[in-house]
Parts: C-alpha cells; sequence; structure tokens
C-alpha cells in the first residue's frame, strides 16, 4: 500500500488573509518526493464528516494527517467544536483500515495511551503518531515533512516509528513526538 496523504485541516484564526495553512508542505513533499496528496479544509462538525467521506479509494493512499489546533486527547475545529478520540472514532469508522494516522496538532496525544490503543482498535488504523505537547509551528512542520517522507520507505510501521525516534532524536524530543503501532 502507498502512503500518499489525505489531509483535513482547519483555519489555524480569524486572519484569513494570512494564509497559514499546511499545504505548501503538502506540496513540497509532492514536488521533493513524488507523494501525491489530497488536502480539504473543514471547520465544522458536518464538514469533517462530509470530507471523511470523500476519503480517496485509491490503494496509493494510506496516511490520514488532521492538521488541527489540539489538546489531550481531542482536536480542535474553527468553530470551537471539540472532536475527542471516541467521536472520531465513531466518525472514521473503519474507513481507514491498515492506514497510518498522524495528528498535525498541540497535545492531542498527551495523556491515557489505553484511548489510544481503543481509538485504534475501533478504526483498525495500524499507526497513529503526532505530539503529546504544544508545538512549535515551524519545528513540527519539519517533523511533519520528514515522516511524511520516510513512512514511504517501510512496510513494517514499528520499524518506522524505530527510525524516527533513533535519527530525529532532538525533533522528537523538541515536538513531542510520539507514536504508536
Amino acid at each position: 500500500m502507498g502512503r500518499n496523504i489525505f489531509c483535513l485541516e482547519s483555519l489555524w484564526d480569524n486572519n484569513i488573509e494570512r494564509k497559514t495553512c499546511v499545504l505548501p508542505l503538502l506540496e513540497l513533499a509532492e514536488k521533493a518526493c513524488s507523494i501525491k496528496f489530497v488536502h480539504l479544509t473543514c471547520n465544522t462538525v458536518s464538514e469533517f464528516k462530509y470530507n471523511i467521506s470523500l476519503r480517496p479509494r485509491g490503494r496509493s493512499y494510506g496516511l490520514l494527517y488532521l492538521s488541527f489546533h489540539g489538546s489531550e486527547g481531542n482536536i480542535h475545529l474553527h468553530d470551537k467544536s471539540v472532536l475527542d478520540l471516541q467521536k472520531l472514532s465513531e466518525m472514521l469508522g473503519t474507513r481507514f483500515r491498515g492506514w497510518a494516522l498522524h495528528f498535525g496538532s498541540c497535545s492531542t496525544l498527551k495523556g491515557d495511551e489505553a484511548l489510544i490503543r481503543k481509538f485504534m482498535r475501533e478504526t483498525d488504523i495500524k499507526l497513529v503518531t503526532g505530539y503529546c505537547k504544544d508545538v512549535d509551528w515551524v519545528e513540527s512542520a519539519a517533523l511533519d515533512l520528514i515522516i511524511f517522507r520516510r513512512i514511504q520507505e517501510y512496510k513494517k510501521l514499528k520499524s518506522f516509528l524505530n527510525f524516527i525516534n533513533s535519527t530525529y532524536q532532538d525533533l522528537v524530543e523538541i515536538n513531542g513526538f510520539e507514536g504508536f503501532s
């Protein structure tokens, strides 16, 4: 299975002229690493549900990238809605079976590992990565890009995690990176 990227992203603030988004990061991954992507914005729960239903069907896709504000066990949409891991599990169902999921959000993976493992069992997602603390946008974007590139090289996701944790120790520590397979 390929690991092209299906990205959902919310607005980062109310300044819509600033254009802060992960699209340039995805474009760099496409140009430098030949990784295809789909990028959709969603700022409300109904948009999130709808966009999840648009998941690319091709076998070349295998990485779901959720780029939102976050807090312990949650992602935050622009309309102030909060989706916890249980609600996400219900929304995702098993449509991402066998995929990897990267939370590009602050602190979402902070907290109870049992809840993350439950989420993985319920969705049949094989790898969950993200951050367990508040991150600097540029530093986390650098690690996100590395993740996008390096995950392409691995069939065994546990080996991928071991590689990231050992090779990029400084970025892993700075960002509070966590991964579960």
